[in-house]
Order: structure tokens, then C-alpha cells, then sequence
């Protein structure tokens, strides 16, 4: 029995992945391509799950914020609950030491490397 590649599940991750981290490399390219219903279905479900747990630890973090520095200004509080983690992770090591709402989250809309950065972090 062959197994036979699903075009639709996989262009669906695909299109995930990619609104998340931008243009995916040949090798994830090649392996969606490859992948069995069941192996697409997973990896969808660990994304999702992984998006959501992102989405609360942002949460979690916005929360801290505005206990520390008062209402977030409205643009802070968008980008700080789209931004990937690593930058949440920058801006929380900054969070120990900073003294306003800026030296935690910066000027910056993108402190990382674009590998990294979700779409809605590197403007595009």
C-alpha cells in the first residue's frame, strides 16, 4: 500500500505556517508534500496548540505589564500579543530591569532575527 500524498490538509498547514513564519524552506516544503493524512493532522493540532499556548503566555505577560507600568498604550498591547516568542522572551528579560513600557518593549517593531518574527511582528 502506497501511501498517497493529501493536497488539501497539507496546503492547509502549509498556509498556517507560512502566515505565521513567512515563506517555508524546501525541506518543509518537501515534507508536507510528502505527508500522510494522520502526520498532517498532528503536526496541524501541536501548531494550533502552540499558537494558543503563545497567545496566553502574551496574555500572562500583558497582564504583568500593565501591573508594572499602568495601561498599555493601545499600539503596545497589539504588538506585544502578536509578537513570536522570542521576542517575548527578549522582552521579558528586559521586563526585570526596565523602567517604563519602552524599555521593555522598545522602539522596534521586530527585535529578532526574521526567522523568527511572525508576520504581524515584521510589518508584512
Amino acid at each position: 500500500m502506497t501511501k498517497e500524498p493529501i493536497e488539501e490538509p497539507a496546503s492547509t498547514l502549509r498556509h498556517l505556517l507560512e502566515n505565521v513564519h513567512g515563506p517555508l524552506p524546501l525541506e518543509a516544503q518537501a515534507g508536507l508534500a510528502s505527508a500522510d493524512l494522520t502526520t498532517i493532522q498532528g503536526w496541524t493540532e501541536r501548531f494550533l496548540v502552540g499558537k494558543a499556548l503563545l497567545k496566553a503566555v502574551a496574555s500572562l505577560f500583558s497582564h504583568a505589564l500593565e501591573q508594572r507600568f499602568g495601561p498599555l498604550p493601545s499600539a503596545a498591547a497589539e504588538r506585544h500579543l502578536s509578537a513570536g516568542v522570542h521576542t517575548l522572551r527578549l522582552w521579558a528579560e528586559r521586563y526585570v530591569t526596565a523602567t517604563s513600557i519602552e524599555g521593555v518593549l522598545g522602539t522596534s517593531p521586530s527585535v529578532c532575527p526574521s526567522s523568527f518574527v511572525t508576520k504581524d511582528e515584521s510589518g508584512t
